[in-house]
């Protein structure tokens, strides 16, 4: 039914919408703060429970359904059509 809409799921949108942010990243300059926030690594503890989910690897995750690496992406991001 959704084929014959023309209508994509709510987690494709979603998913797109991310690569597409992820996208803007690998672009930006590399002293725009987002990327710097981005590309930082902490050294916290780890806290009690169920890890929380993080947006790399629901980027890594997306991506990997793609047939991509994070080197591809980031790569392709790059050659983007302007």
């Amino acid at each position: 039914m959704r084929s014959e809409l023309n209508v994509i799921s709510a987690v494709r949108r979603i998913e797109q919408q991310q690569l597409r942010w992820f996208g803007h990243i690998v672009r930006m300059k590399e002293n725009r703060t987002v990327k710097v926030i981005w590309e930082t690594e902490t050294n916290k503890k780890k806290r009690r429970g169920r890890p929380r989910k993080k947006w790399s690897t629901e980027i890594a995750r997306n991506l990997q359904k793609r047939g991509l690496n994070w080197y591809q992406a980031k790569l392709e991001a790059k050659d983007r059509i302007k």
